[in-house]
Parts: C-alpha cells; sequence; structure tokens
C-alpha cells in the first residue's frame, strides 16, 4: 500500500494564509460594493432634500414679509445641514470600514436637522396660508 504524501508544516501554512487573503479580498469586495451602495443612497437621499429646498425658497418668495422672517432661518439652518451632509458624504467615500458608522451617523444626523426645519418652514408657510384664507380678498 502507498501511503499518501504528508504535507509540510509550511506548505500547510502557506495554503492557509493563501485561502484567507482569497476570503480577505472577497470580504473588501462585499464591503467595498456595501459601501458605494450607502454612499449612492446618501447622495439620492441628499438631492432630495436639495429639491425640497428650492421648493421651500420658492415659496419663500410667494410669503408675505412676516412669514418671510419667520421662515428665513429655518432655511439657512436647512443650506447649512445640507452642506455638512456633502463634507460628510465626501469623508465616508474615503473612510475605511470602521469609520463607516461614525461618519453615517452624523449624515443622518443631518437629515433630521434638515426635516426639523422643513417642517417649521412648512408650519410658517401654511399658517400664513390660512391668514390669507380666513381675511379674504378685499372688496371694493
Amino acid at each position: 500500500m502507498m501511503s499518501e504524501p504528508k504535507l509540510s508544516q509550511h506548505v500547510l501554512a502557506a495554503a492557509l494564509k493563501d485561502n484567507s487573503t482569497i476570503k480577505e479580498r472577497n470580504e473588501d469586495r462585499g464591503e467595498h460594493s456595501l459601501k458605494r451602495t450607502l454612499l449612492e443612497k446618501l447622495w439620492n437621499e441628499m438631492m432630495e432634500w436639495q429639491n425640497k429646498i428650492d421648493a421651500v425658497k420658492l415659496q419663500f418668495h410667494l410669503a408675505t414679509k412676516n412669514a418671510q422672517d419667520a421662515m428665513q432661518p429655518y432655511i439657512e439652518h436647512m443650506e447649512i445641514e445640507l452642506e455638512h451632509s456633502k463634507d460628510f458624504w465626501q469623508e465616508l467615500e474615503s473612510a475605511s470600514v470602521s469609520g463607516w458608522q461614525d461618519i453615517h451617523a452624523r449624515i443622518i444626523i443631518c437629515f433630521k436637522f434638515m426635516r426639523y426645519s422643513h417642517e417649521k418652514t412648512k408650519h410658517h408657510f401654511r399658517r400664513e396660508e390660512n391668514k390669507k384664507s380666513i381675511v379674504g380678498p378685499k372688496c371694493k
């Protein structure tokens, strides 16, 4: 009977190392794909916020001076938070996997601040619209 050749320890170690390197590369590809998906999702949400800010600015120009005065700080806040989220997005683009969660959390916080300010501007605009409908058009 022939016995199977025994592999030396260093051959086994090299084979295991090659296997773990392949596994790490596959994990890196998967993480890279997840990162691309996350970046794309966040970018799309930032563009949605840009559209909402543009719509609020249009409403702002149609509002009365009192409503404009009430809405102005919230619009400015939304623009600042959008810029912050874009900065964080760029950080996320170059971040390692271990840094994703912290940066992603910061972007989500920016979105929450924008949502709050957006609701405030809508509130002021609706309040202004209600005043117009209560008063109604002036008769001659």
